[in-house]
């Protein structure tokens, strides 16, 4: 049985630390084609995301305004300064009644329902989650997802998160697109949500362009979290060295 890098006995403290490479944004933006707008990435860390979805933009839209944005993250980084909790109703933003175009984000797993109903009233055109598939496979979130249907675009490759192996779980971007919304795909298949959902499988990413940005994203970490990241692998390798010795002895 394959074993998610998120599982409980392999998140990075209480901080989940999976920073996004910058691939996984790309082959999202690459299908969907937004528009520009006003952004919200509220798990922002070291704003992968944001500079990989600016870049997005500067590439594919350059006569387009970029995006304007706003990012937040649960504790302060060098990139983001923490403004609420939103997985705990601090949501600084709803106080003051805005809404973001777009949200788009990596949300905490063991926090990503509490964060989806925060969020989904705040986005005026869509709401995107990258999440592993095994998130639709819960009796807790079944009616909250049968009400509030997601598209979803999957990764057709497991993506690289903290320098080391591949999550062996298949991941996709959960879209919640509004009604006034409409999906639009390269291949000019064009989706508006009206009661059902989209399934798409993203085109491929080259493997060189895929470890460039997983290499990147792992380097942007500040030197706390790198040490955090190998103390837990050498704490795995230690508990993986004891179950050895004792199937010796047992044998």
């Amino acid at each position: 049985m394959s074993r998610s890098q998120r599982t409980k006995t392999d998140r990075t403290g209480q901080l989940e630390i999976f920073p996004t490479p910058s691939w996984a944004v790309t082959a999202l933006l690459d299908c969907l084609r937004p528009r520009s707008g006003t952004f919200f990435e509220p798990c922002a860390g070291e704003g992968h995301i944001v500079r990989a979805v600016d870049a997005w933009f500067a590439t594919n839209r350059p006569d387009e305004p970029p995006p304007t944005w706003e990012y937040t993250d649960i504790r302060p980084t060098r990139y983001a300064q923490p403004a609420c909790d939103m997985a705990r109703g601090d949501n600084l933003f709803s106080r003051r009644g805005r809404r973001f175009d777009t949200i788009l984000t990596n949300p905490p797993f063991s926090r990503a329902f509490d964060l989806f109903h925060v969020l989904l009233p705040l986005a005026a055109r869509s709401l995107a989650f990258l999440l592993p598939l095994s998130w639709l496979g819960s009796s807790e979130r079944a009616n909250a997802l049968r009400t509030w249907q997601p598209h979803l675009f999957v990764l057709p490759e497991r993506p690289i998160f903290r320098g080391e192996g591949t999550d062996q779980e298949v991941y996709a971007w959960f879209v919640w697109a509004r009604k006034s919304v409409t999906i639009n795909v390269v291949e000019g298949i064009n989706a508006p949500v009206l009661g059902y959902s989209l399934l798409r499988i993203l085109p491929a990413t080259p493997i060189g362009v895929r470890r460039a940005s997983e290499k990147a994203a792992f380097a942007e970490m500040p030197a706390e979290w790198h040490a955090e990241v190998a103390a837990r692998r050498e704490a795995r390798k230690q508990r993986e060295r004891e179950r050895r010795d004792v199937s010796v002895v047992v044998r």
